[in-house]
C-alpha cells in the first residue's frame, strides 16, 4: 500500500513537471503551473495554463544594457565602454 502512495505521488510530480512546462511560456509561468497542478489537478492546472495569455516577448533596450564592450577610437586605442556610448562616439567595435 505505501508503494502505491509513493509511486502515485512520483506520477503526481511528473505530470505537474509537465504542465510546469507547458506553462513557462505563458503569463502563469513554470513556477505557477507546477503548484497549480499539485494543489488542484494537473487537469485544472493545465486548464489554467492554457486560459493565461502568453508572456511578453522581452526587447533589447540599448539604453539600459550595462555590459561593456571593447572599441577602438580614432586614435587606434581600444576602449572598455557601454554600448551605448561607443555607438554615439562613431568608434568601431572591436
Amino acid at each position: 500500500m505505501g508503494a502505491l502512495i509513493v509511486f502515485g505521488l512520483f506520477i503526481l510530480i511528473g505530470v505537474s513537471c509537465i504542465v510546469g512546462h507547458y506553462g513557462q511560456t505563458r503569463e502563469i509561468g513554470f513556477t505557477g503551473a507546477f503548484f497549480c497542478s499539485l494543489f488542484f489537478s494537473p487537469f485544472l492546472a493545465m486548464l489554467f495554463v492554457l486560459a493565461s495569455g502568453t508572456a511578453p516577448i522581452p526587447t533589447y533596450n540599448a539604453e539600459k544594457d550595462y555590459n561593456t564592450y571593447d572599441f577602438i577610437d580614432e586614435k587606434g586605442n581600444v576602449r572598455n565602454v557601454r554600448l551605448i556610448t561607443g555607438e554615439k562616439a562613431g568608434w568601431k567595435r572591436k
